[in-house]
């Protein structure tokens, strides 16, 4: 093995190979003294270097083995592929990676266990990666990435909400989005409060949206918002306070759907 420097997080030699000893000094917080003066402490750390290998994989089979530890794999057929992971390959970590096109990836614990369970793992059928890691139990991963067969229709098609809580104050406007980053509905408001009772109406670009506002109080209401509900790309959306009576900390999730 090459013994190699490493200085305050800056590698000196100009690469490094798979298994190299790698000398890492840094400065830690600690100080030492000597002399009347203080100076900080240098702490010289072992360590193993780690160079990743890519390998692509044109068939729809892969076994994975031993050798393919800390290796990424590009996917390129447009039919079914499955990935096998057996015992023979454990404590191996590795990456996959496909593009938009590529055909259904199946991962096949094959005997082992991957995210608790021996069945298979279906992943994303649009363009992703995932990575593969052992969990120190010998036949044991966690697969974490783009998993559970998404297609490009499932991201337009999603619900999320935008949560926001206001202490006491006067009537006034806030600003619960500045600039949409995506066209949505908002199909549902819920807001209570601590104590006391307001009023609050949410707004488009300054336009109240439909049905009736919310009258704020310590019970829970929920309010459908079907009408003037639309929001596009770069819209800001509002919540307009008013009738404040010493409404204490005010809270309104805005309940929408992503359009686009």
């Amino acid at each position: 093995m090459t013994a190699l420097s490493q200085i305050n997080g800056g590698v000196q030699p100009a690469s490094l190979a798979d298994g190299d000893l790698l000398v890492v000094t840094d400065i830690s917080d600690a100080t030492e003294s000597a002399n009347g003066t203080t100076k900080p402490v240098a702490v010289s750390v072992l360590k193993t270097a780690v160079r990743w290998t890519s390998q692509v994989v044109t068939g729809t089979t892969l076994t994975l083995a031993a050798t393919d530890n800390y290796k990424t794999f590009l996917f390129t057929s447009a039919s079914a592929i499955t990935i096998s992971v057996p015992t023979a390959a454990s404590g191996i970590r590795c990456q996959f990676v496909w593009a938009a096109g590529t055909g259904t990836i199946t991962v096949d614990p094959d005997g082992t266990t991957v995210n608790g369970a021996a069945t298979n793992i279906v992943l994303s059928d649009a363009a992703g990666s995932a990575e593969l890691i052992p969990t120190g139990t010998a036949n044991d991963w966690t697969l974490a990435g783009a998993i559970g067969n998404l297609v490009p229709g499932d991201i337009t098609a999603n619900t999320f909400a935008i949560c926001a809580t206001f202490p006491e104050g006067a009537d006034e406007t806030f600003v619960l989005c500045q600039y949409a980053p995506f066209p949505f509905t908002i199909t549902s408001s819920v807001t209570d409060c601590d104590s006391g009772t307001a009023t609050y109406r949410l707004q488009i670009e300054g336009v109240n949206v439909g049905t009736a506002a919310n009258s704020v109080s310590s019970t829970e209401q929920s309010q459908a918002h079907a009408a003037a509900n639309t929001v596009v790309l770069g819209d800001t959306v509002s919540l307009v306070k008013t009738a404040n009576s010493t409404c204490v900390m005010g809270r309104i999730t805005v309940l929408c759907t992503r359009t686009g």
